[in-house]
């Protein structure tokens, strides 16, 4: 299962109880899975830009070691290739 399968699962309305037909949706026989509030916070979410969220997510968390390793002359250590 890759990113794909994941955005397309996302994006169907029978997630909240609806059969879609030749792109109308109608009432579905079964139970939502999810409520409304929240495929519209995931459908909120999805609208993003997926480069705006990535470079969002991984430029608000701090490497986990920093300031924790240092070297025998007391020099803080960092990641090298």
């Amino acid at each position: 299962m890759n990113r794909s399968d994941v955005y397309r699962i996302l994006t169907k309305r029978v997630l909240l109880g609806a059969a879609v037909h030749k792109g109308n949706s109608y009432p579905g026989e079964h139970d939502a899975i999810i409520t409304q509030a929240q495929w519209d916070a995931v459908q909120a979410i999805l609208k993003i830009n997926p480069r705006g969220r990535i470079n969002q997510s991984q430029n608000t968390t701090a490497p986990l070691l920093r300031g924790l390793i240092f070297d025998s002359d007391g020099n803080a250590m960092s990641p090298s290739p």
